[in-house]
């Protein structure tokens, strides 16, 4: 039996699709790259995971790669569950670790980012790896992430199998992998393309006249769910989600039945439990059949909501562009905004081609739906005209390589002269092959500045012709940091006596690998000092509006770990859970990776006050809690509980546990109480 036999028998179909059969015989089977550029819900899951079965039945492993933790999650349940006669690994964080656990797996599912950072600490522990998988491989036009598709390509010998929704240039980018192009329009569900005007939808083929309501999403949702689909609308702001979530919901619960009711009513109630008091509230909107979803909400949150809409119960969900870009979640009808505000410019503009197919993409449940529907929202003829010219008939985008933006390029430079390309021709070589080297030829110019620069911020030196990494460069590219996080923040710690937390917080603000963390509300032009001490000396210039951002922002994360109420910092600061998680996260990604720097590098008073706030921030505790966070199965209200009771120190536990006191804590059951005891055993090195 071979290997499409073997995959269309696991899923229970009878034969492969036309985009899959041309994958098939334009040498899936093959050793050849490939890419395949085709809409959303077509099957390109299912032509890597042929690519995957081919490898691991060779005796090699495959790896699946994802732009984001939900949607690599998505893909490892869908491994795990087709495929139980493998191992099938998980990895997203912790940027640090070589990986070498993951030998022992036939499947390994991760962000670019955790890869890039598995080839950095010596990818070969993996083992021998026969074909790499790059799910939505357009983003390689992103900021931020597209430079890091790029240099995993650029930097791989093995086998590539890119895959795509949305691409203005696949013939480009196919050329840039080397790959054969398997390039097709042809949708399992079909969608058909509408626009609402005042009381009617102009199809591409007729006119529907409906009820008009008071708000044409009302009108539009009011149609769709009496035709019995789901409806999916994004919009451009997370505020404008929210509130036209909480204006439908007088419309979406005429549309539950008892069934639906039964679904929600446990879902409902896990929302009720959750941390944040704004997501709580959640809740009693999807009793109502409709919520809301975006990428501030927490993970937790994010899951149930989502959960909800997959049972069908949940009749509408209001959303921001994220969803588009992250876990599979159709709908019948999908309603896409085409304009948004630019705040530079002041006025609306018109969105990329790109992030509209994105949104239509959704349109369509397979194994649901005969059709799906998009429908705009216009306000005259010449939108009218605009959507159907530029969005449903027009082409999307191509994709423009983000790499020699000067923070990504220096970073790749220094990650090439750490990982073996020496001289300046073999680095030359090396981003030859990206994208950004095809379209930008001043990247050959960049590159010997580039170097020039990381000679003078010590991060490289030169022996003739030769470039090596100095222990700091090593150091940066080992944990996962730019090359200015480290520079600037070992100028500082050189310039200052070590401080309390609040200095180290502040400085925080300012390094390069932060940026992408501080969510908008955070930075203001009003005034907020500090309510702690700065460092002293900064090897930078502060500007006024800077120092009201870098003591917000602070001021934050301070309080966090001073044990305050949550609910309250969020509210006080108009943040939203996800952000503030995005933000505590770097903060202690960052502040861990310069503990372990300036540890090795001799800088040990830093180090130490580094150490220890990296678990104060994860936690958000006080420093009396430091050893009771450190124990499997305590977290930070449970170890506020035990110090108030009186148990403080890890013989204290140890005691606790051999009478049993650890029972009388609130929170702690037998089962929390067996893993508490049995990490404090490991611990201490001690039996009971």
């Amino acid at each position: 039996m071979d290997v499409v036999e073997l995959v269309l028998r696991r899923h229970g179909f009878e034969k492969l699709n036309p985009v899959q059969q041309e994958a098939v015989d334009r040498g899936l089977l093959s050793d050849k790259n490939m890419l395949v550029a085709a809409p959303t819900a077509s099957g390109k899951t299912l032509i890597g995971e042929i690519a995957m079965i081919k490898s691991v039945l060779e005796g090699k492993k495959a790896v699946y790669l994802a732009p984001l933790r939900a949607l690599a999650a998505e893909k490892y349940y869908y491994f795990r569950e087709s495929r139980p006669e493998y191992k099938v690994a998980i990895t997203t964080g912790d940027y640090h670790k070589s990986g070498r656990e993951l030998s022992s797996y036939d499947i390994i599912v991760a962000t670019y980012e955790r890869f890039d950072s598995l080839i950095r600490n010596n990818a070969p522990r993996l083992g021998n790896v026969g074909v790499i998988i790059l799910d939505e491989i357009h983003l390689v036009g992103y900021p931020k992430r597209g430079p890091v598709v790029e240099m995993i390509v650029a930097r791989t010998n093995t086998r590539l199998i890119g895959l795509s929704a949305t691409i203005g240039n696949p013939e480009e980018l196919a050329e840039r992998l080397e790959a054969v192009l398997v390039k097709s329009e042809r949708r399992p569900v079909p969608l058909r393309y509408g626009a609402l005007l005042n009381n009617k939808i102009v199809w591409e083929d007729g006119i529907e006249y409906v009820d008009k309501m008071k708000s044409p999403y009302e009108t539009i949702v009011k149609r769709s769910l009496y035709l019995g689909g789901q409806v999916l609308v994004f919009r451009e702001a997370r505020r404008r989600a929210e509130s036209l979530a909480k204006k439908l919901a007088d419309l979406t619960r005429r549309f539950l039945t008892k069934e639906d009711l039964d679904k929600l009513r446990p879902i409902a109630a896990e929302l009720s439990t959750l941390q944040y008091a704004k997501e709580r509230e959640i809740a009693s909107l999807v009793l109502q059949g409709v919520a809301y979803h975006h990428a501030g909400l927490s993970r937790e949150a994010r899951e149930l909501i989502e959960k909800a809409f997959r049972s069908r119960a949940l009749k509408v969900l209001v959303a921001t562009p994220t969803l588009a870009a992250g876990v599979n979640l159709p709908a019948r009808t999908v309603v896409p905004f085409l304009k948004r505000y630019d705040r530079t410019l002041g006025i609306s503009v018109e969105i990329p081609v790109m992030e509209f197919r994105q949104m239509a993409g959704r349109a369509g449940r397979p194994d649901y739906d005969e059709y799906g529907e998009v429908i705009a929202i216009v306000k005259n003829k010449r939108d009218l005209s605009m959507y159907f010219t530029r969005y449903v008939y027009g082409p999307p985008e191509p994709a423009i390589s983000k790499l020699t933006e000067l923070r990504y390029l220096r970073t790749y430079v220094l990650v090439a002269v750490s990982e073996g390309y020496r001289e300046k021709g073999e680095i030359e070589h090396l981003f030859s092959k990206t994208l950004g080297r095809r379209q930008l030829k001043g990247m050959d110019r960049l590159i010997p500045e580039v170097l020039k620069e990381l000679k003078e911020i010590e991060m490289i030196t030169s022996r003739g012709n030769r470039y090596l990494p100095t222990r700091l460069g090593a150091l940066t590219i080992r944990f996962y940091l730019m090359p200015y996080t480290v520079y600037d923040a070992i100028r500082t710690f050189r310039l200052n006596e070590p401080s309390e937390p609040y200095a180290y917080l502040h400085l925080l603000y300012f390094l390069e690998d932060m940026y992408d963390s501080i969510p908008y509300q955070v930075q203001t032009d009003e005034p907020e000092y500090p309510i702690g001490e700065p460092f002293e000396e900064l090897p930078f210039d502060i500007d006024r509006f800077a120092l009201y951002n870098s003591a917000r922002f602070a001021n934050i994360l301070y309080r966090r770990i001073n044990e305050e109420d949550v609910n309250k910092i969020l509210e006080e600061y108009r943040l939203y859970a996800g952000d503030f998680a995005m933000m505590k996260d770097s903060a202690e990604r960052i502040i861990y990776s310069l503990s372990r720097i300036t540890d090795a590098i001799g800088i040990k008073d830093h180090a130490k006050v580094l150490s220890e706030l990296s678990i104060r921030v994860k936690y958000g505790v006080r420093e009396e809690l430091l050893e009771l966070v450190s124990l499997e199965g305590v977290g930070r209200v449970i170890a506020r509980r035990m110090y108030n009771y009186g148990i403080r120190t890890l013989e204290d536990v140890y005691e606790a546990c051999l009478s049993g006191e650890l029972m009388n804590i609130e929170g702690i059951g037998e089962k929390r109480m067996k893993k508490i005891c049995e990490s404090v055993k490991r611990a201490l090195h001690r039996e009971f």
